[in-house]
């Protein structure tokens, strides 16, 4: 058959690290243990018509797989793959660890999830147990065992993902068994419990303890509790479930050598960075419906392991997600298809719908799919197919080039997602501020990537630092670095004005970087309610949510003052100072018009403009994205796409070919319908 070998896969070297991913995936999720077999092979056989390549299969079927106490029966799991080989087609395997049978969890309510009210989860949906629990870690390496000496003998497996969507409908677990190992983890953690004291302040309210094991869990209170514990016990949560996943990784690889992913996602609390460390390539589920917020995921997926920009987007949907309770709106036409074009472009190596067969039963029975539950197309099939017609003429194109990284790049960090969610001040939410953030670039056409705390800053010009309360000693000296080399780096707004146990600073402000900027007279304070006007070189604007405020920086250019006669007038929010060939600009407050609409383009505008960092070859007007990417000979290729409900336009300094459509474009402008794209050659 014509799928690579496993140990090709990974023998295969290149870009300093090892290619996990050798082919280009499409597909859609398959659940044979659902279906009758000529149901199961008809669909097998519909995904190869509509030119899918790609079944991913087995994250909810343990009870199928081992329907009692160590009686495993992969026989359904033999016969799909078996007739995937017969269609040359490839599998992904997960382990069901997110569906745990009742089998397993009878009579075990000390194995159950438990919520900070104290509620205890029972049998049935899913994420209903601890995945800190002892036997339930025990049972899922078996699981995890069997099925690995399983694939042995099925070289179409391209991968293993691990559970599914980690955390994506619990929180922190606060059961007996997570509380014995949270005091294990403080100890390790800090080693003397002064020293917690210390970095808690938990002389506010008497909160001292005299021993790790007095530390309490953050269950529902009268009131809050301790900010330092509640980040604290998120962290905890954090290392726990990358514990498990590496645990389930490592057991797996004892007896395979296959890559192993998990699909994550924006939506759930988790520590990604830490996660994929342990794991060897990205994956990633999405339901959005805009396109700042798709183009937020292909700009930040890729960017999460250094060296493997490779990565699947695991799920989507052919034209609306939903379930039982929530009915969701349809994407518009040319969208879905625009979304695997852009993915594609960004060092995607894999495109998956979920599911391909609408379900007949359970909760999810209104989500989109490829074929309905009594086979026939559904609104979404239409996309699914062009998808496949798109891939018949790129594939070779995206097999001999490598995406090209921008030159700006916007920090989301999990951590600090942690912070501003935790201290909201009653509105804020970090997910949608970053959107609200990014939706400048995509909107105006300009490339941007979404960067992690540990992600290497050598190829930026602008660096972007929103909403980051915290700014930890490593980032912050990489990031001096990074400017002293030439770089501009725009710290804020809400950024830098906390330790990292969730704290105010006691010298300056700012802490290191207030001593770095040479700040004087700060002030904090909030504008939720109140109307506080100041001018950005001679524009009106106002100030919104925490407002960061100097009375003087020694040696920085003050670009923007309040202007207002009864809160600070006179105090800088906005200034940027010189550091060897670059510049910091710390930008203090959320920037708003009138309306309430959001300003802060006006300030990244203003340095993106600076640096000129616009394409040579090609200029793109509103919404119009140039995805560039470079072939083996170093010929770059430009992937446009109008990403938008709206027509646009692009302009091309010389006469280009479309290699999707064939047709000649000449030097000029050029009109882009909506979710229009393109491919062409420099």
């Amino acid at each position: 058959m014509g799928c690579p070998r496993i140990k090709e896969i990974l023998a295969r070297i290149t870009i300093g690290a090892i290619e996990l991913l050798r082919d280009i995936y499409y597909g859609a999720a398959l659940y044979p243990e659902l279906w009758k077999w000529e149901t199961v092979k008809k669909d097998i056989s519909e995904m190869k018509k509509i030119g899918m390549n790609t079944a991913r299969i087995g994250e909810f079927a343990w009870s199928t797989f081992e329907p009692k106490k160590d009686q495993f029966d992969f026989t359904i799991l033999e016969d799909t793959l078996k007739e995937l080989e017969k269609q040359n087609m490839y599998a992904i395997l997960c382990t069901p660890t997110m569906t745990p049978p009742i089998w397993l969890t009878a009579g075990e309510t000390n194995m159950m999830h438990q919520t900070n009210e104290g509620l205890t989860f029972i049998h049935g949906a899913r994420q209903h147990v601890c995945t800190n629990n002892p036997f339930f870690r025990d049972r899922a390496r078996v699981y995890a065992e069997k099925l690995a000496e399983f694939l042995k003998d099925y070289d179409n497996v391209i991968a293993v993902q691990l559970d599914n969507e980690f955390k994506a409908h619990v929180g922190p677990c606060y059961c007996n068994n997570c509380k014995n190992e949270w005091h294990k983890w403080l100890e390790k953690e800090y080693q003397d419990i002064q020293l917690l004291n210390e970095k808690w302040t938990t002389k506010i309210w008497s909160q001292e303890y005299t021993s790790f094991d007095q530390v309490v869990i953050p269950k529902k209170t009268a009131f809050l509790h301790n900010l330092s514990l509640e980040e604290a016990y998120t962290r905890f949560t954090h290392d726990l479930i990358n514990d498990f996943a590496k645990d389930q990784a490592d057991t797996i690889r004892q007896i395979l050598p296959i890559p192993i992913t998990h699909n994550s996602s924006f939506a759930f609390d988790l520590d990604n960075v830490g996660l994929f460390e342990n794991l060897d390539f990205v994956s990633f589920d999405t339901y959005v419906d805009t396109p700042t917020a798709f183009v937020m995921n292909s700009s930040y997926w890729p960017n999460i392991k250094k060296d493997v920009a490779a990565h699947i987007l695991m799920e989507t949907s052919t034209s609306y997600p939903g379930h039982i309770k929530e009915y969701r709106k349809i994407h518009p036409k040319g969208f879905v298809e625009a979304e695997s074009f852009i993915t594609y472009a960004s060092e995607g190596k894999g495109f998956l719908f979920w599911p391909f067969r609408q379900q007949k039963g359970g909760i999810e029975q209104p989500h989109g799919s490829v074929v309905s539950s009594w086979g026939e197309p559904t609104i979404g099939y239409q996309a699914s197919q062009n998808i496949g017609e798109l891939l018949s003429k790129t594939k070779d194109l995206l097999l001999k080039s490598r995406a090209i990284q921008p030159e700006i790049a916007v920090i989301y960090s999990d951590r600090a997602k942690s912070f501003l969610n935790k201290e909201n001040g009653g509105a804020l939410d970090y997910r949608k501020a970053l959107t609200d953030y990014f939706d400048y670039f995509v909107k105006n056409g300009q490339r941007a990537s979404l960067y992690n705390e540990k992600s290497s800053f050598d190829q930026l010009k602008l660096l972007c630092t929103p909403f980051m309360h915290h700014i930890s000693d490593s980032f912050r000296n990489r990031a001096l670095e990074f400017v002293e080399k030439g770089g501009i780096w725009l710290i804020g707004p809400m950024s830098g004005d906390r330790t990292e146990e969730h704290q105010w600073y006691t010298d300056t402000g700012l802490g290191k970087l207030g001593r770095i900027l040479n700040v004087e007279g700060m002030m904090q304070f909030p504008s939720m309610e109140t109307e506080i006007k100041a001018k950005f070189e001679g524009q009106t604007i106002f100030l919104r949510n925490m407002v960061t405020a100097v009375s003087g920086a020694a040696g920085a250019k003050v670009l923007g003052k309040i202007d207002s006669d009864e809160f600070g007038e006179g105090l800088a929010f906005l200034f940027e100072k010189q550091v060897g060939k670059g510049k910091i600009v710390f930008i203090g407050a959320d920037l708003v018009d009138a309306e309430e609409q959001s300003l802060n383009h006006l300030v990244i505008q203003k340095y993106v403009e600076e640096l000129s960092l616009k394409h040579e070859a090609v200029q793109t007007g509103a919404s119009v994205l140039d995805f560039e990417r470079r072939d083996e000979d170093g010929t770059i290729q430009h992937w446009l796409v109008n990403f938008s409900g709206e027509e646009s336009n692009f302009v091309l300094e010389k006469e280009m070919v479309d290699i999707i459509s064939g047709q000649p474009f000449g030097k000029g402008k050029h009109t882009a319908s909506p979710y229009k794209y393109y491919v062409f050659i420099d």
